[in-house]
């Protein structure tokens, strides 16, 4: 089943099921079947603000949100039910000030995408709630930039993951928490100034990596990995800059090179096979 909204096109549409409904800006999408795709366009909206919600409780379904050019805020949020199998999720946001995006997968094979771009006050989250997973996030050219992946989620996580965040702009803040991991990775990158960068994985085969840039302000990044596999690293560019990982236990390895001004670093590895590395400059 395939069905597009409008902002610019008011109205009500059925079709085989689903019941999407629309006021001035407001758009929701609820299918409760098998191979059904859903998308909502919402563009220059008449009072300056979107509101856009999917919701799909079945399998094989694909969502896709865009907002553009929406002056006070937007909001979109995409749900895929209870282990929904092979779903796939989009948000598109830009040129949006004040926008909140939104993917929760409540276990299933999950996928999950969040892009914004060319505005202020952007935030972006995404929950998997274990099975295979992976994630995304991209958040470019803005200011005042929030974005987390399975951060403090209300169910489990876990199993194949991976993740990512990446930002371009000022004043971010990015967060990856993989709650019980399982085969784990992660990602975090960031370029301006003022960054804050954290990630957690609670075990299983791990990884990490943050990169950061900034020539101002203050540049933070902190790991800290449960368990098994490890590896780890963090790269920052300039200013005051501090940066930590822990790794409790299992193979381990670390990182952590700096570059400008007033550095602070630490690597805690308490036990197995270890290595470390510290380099400022």
């Amino acid at each position: 089943m395939k069905c597009k909204l409008s902002a610019l096109a008011l109205g009500l549409a059925m079709a085989w099921g689903a019941a999407p409904a629309m006021a001035a800006g407001e758009a929701s999408v609820i299918q409760g079947g098998d191979d059904n795709n859903a998308t909502i366009d919402q563009s220059e909206t008449d009072y300056g603000y979107a509101r856009a919600s999917i919701q799909q409780e079945g399998n094989t379904n694909s969502g896709y949100i865009e907002q553009a050019g929406i002056a006070f805020g937007a909001r979109a949020s995409i749900y895929e039910g209870h282990h929904a199998n092979f779903n796939t999720s989009t948000i598109n946001q830009l040129q949006v000030g004040g926008a909140n995006a939104s993917i929760a997968h409540l276990g299933g094979y999950n996928d999950s995408w969040i892009d914004q771009s060319n505005a202020g006050g952007l935030s972006a989250s995404i929950r998997q709630g274990g099975d295979y997973n992976a994630a995304g996030i991209t958040q470019v050219d803005g200011f005042n930039l929030k974005a987390s992946i399975n951060e403090g989620q209300g169910w489990r996580g876990g199993d194949f993951n991976a993740a990512w965040i990446n930002q371009t702009g000022e004043n971010q803040e990015a967060r990856i928490e993989q709650y019980r991991s399982d085969y784990s990775t992660a990602d975090i990158s960031q370029t301006g100034v003022n960054n804050e960068a954290f990630i957690g994985q609670d075990g299983d085969y791990n990884e990490a990596y943050i990169t950061q840039a900034g020539m101002g302000a203050d540049n933070e990044a902190g790991i800290m990995q449960g368990g098994e596999f490890n590896t780890a690293f963090v790269e920052q560019t300039g200013a005051s800059l501090v940066a930590s990982v822990g790794q409790p236990g299992n193979y381990n390895y670390a990182g952590v090179m700096q570059t400008g001004n007033n550095y602070t670093a630490t690597v805690m590895q308490p036990g197995n096979y270890n290595s470390a590395t510290i380099t400022q400059r």
